[in-house]
């Protein structure tokens, strides 16, 4: 029953049994016409404000309309906090009252200044100031595969975002934000993984006990990986047309490439060290996360190759061995050290039932 999908029908539900009645009753109440309605300022209506108050600027005219507008009795204005939140951010900057208006009015939250997405914000707007051109490689690509963990699920979610917010902005000023295909192929790509990372708990259990750990998996992984392994041709493709014209890698004058980083809220950080060995390895993105980079670069011949740099492989290795630690050497987990199945992703508890035999996936 999605909208928009041609269904007459549908079905919802919740995460939990107890809170089904709350849906229930709240489906059954009757609708309840509207009284009054919340307005917010037009930027014609601050335009007009700041001609008459040349001292003022976005943010004096957003705090006046809130406090100080008058309007008719079915009306009441908006605080619109996110977007004077959203306006204070890049006050510094030398914006026209309508490109500060466009930044302000961004599908971004913008509640924790310190925040990536606030942080995404900001720099894209310095680079539309300084540069008048705005590369969607200021967002440090997630790994190119599934994520292995929730907190690698985490991070492939806010950089979701992230492209979605550039791609906004690149329908808005397509000649300041003119990455829109890459952004396009890298939003996809993360869209790709998220789903294979979803899906994975559809794998027969059945079959795995039948057949040994790795057929239930290759079966189901060969049509979730044909999509992902698309999207990641097409970033490639659209990674090198971007070095064709000159917006490689190395354009990067101001060192802002990879600078707004997603990192995985706390709660999610203690099964990070449960990767698997095949998820330390990454497709080469523009930043592909935390761990190796890769750059493209013509060879001799004239044909573009991948080039890795593993800057991060001191940490890798550390990560690695705390996982070898964790898991015993490859041996049977300690009963102080066993991870909860919630602490590990789903082709990893898997992996690890099978490996405890039927008994252990029976239990």
């Amino acid at each position: 029953g999605r909208y928009g999908k041609g269904s007459t029908e549908g079905g919802a539900t919740t995460m939990s049994a107890d809170t089904l009645p709350l849906m229930k009753a709240a489906l059954a109440a009757p609708v309840v016409d509207l009284t009054r309605c919340s307005i917010a300022p037009t930027l014609d209506q601050i335009a007009l404000y700041c001609e008459a108050k040349p001292d003022a600027g976005l943010v004096a005219a957003l705090s006046a309309f809130t406090s100080d507008a008058k309007t008719s009795p079915h009306y009441f204005m908006n605080a619109a906090e996110q977007m004077t939140d959203a306006a204070k951010l890049v006050a510094h900057l030398p914006l026209s009252l309508e490109d500060h208006w466009m930044f302000a009015v961004a599908p971004v939250s913008v509640a924790d200044p310190s925040s990536p997405s606030a942080r995404a914000l900001v720099t894209f707007a310095e680079a539309f100031v300084k540069r008048g051109r705005v590369s969607v490689r200021i967002i440090d690509s997630p790994p190119m595969r599934a994520p292995a963990t929730l907190a690698e699920l985490d991070v492939h979610e806010q950089s979701h975002a992230a492209y979605d917010l550039y791609l906004w902005f690149s329908l808005r000023c397509p000649e300041v934000f003119p990455e829109r295909d890459l952004a396009q192929a890298m939003r996809q790509m993360c869209a790709a993984a998220i789903d294979e990372h979803l899906r994975g708990g559809d794998v027969d259990v059945a079959r795995l006990g039948k057949d040994g750990p790795s057929a239930g998996l290759s079966v189901f992984n060969s049509r979730l990986g044909k999509r992902l392994n698309a999207t990641i041709a097409a970033v490639q493709r659209e990674e090198e047309k971007l070095e064709e014209a000159g917006f490689g890698e190395d354009d990067d004058e101001d060192g802002i490439f990879s600078s707004v980083s997603f990192d995985a809220p706390s709660q999610f950080t203690a099964g990070a060290a449960l990767k698997s060995s095949s998820s330390s390895s990454s497709h080469g993105g523009h930043g592909s996360g935390k761990g190796k980079r890769s750059k493209l670069k013509r060879d001799a011949r004239g044909k573009w190759t991948r080039v890795c740099d593993n800057g991060g492989g001191g940490a890798a290795k550390k990560k690695a061995a705390a996982a070898g630690k964790l898991n015993g050497g490859g041996g049977r987990q300690s009963s102080k050290s066993a991870a909860t199945p919630a602490e590990l992703s789903t082709r990893q508890l898997l992996a690890e039932l099978a490996r405890r035999g039927i008994k252990g996936m029976k239990e």
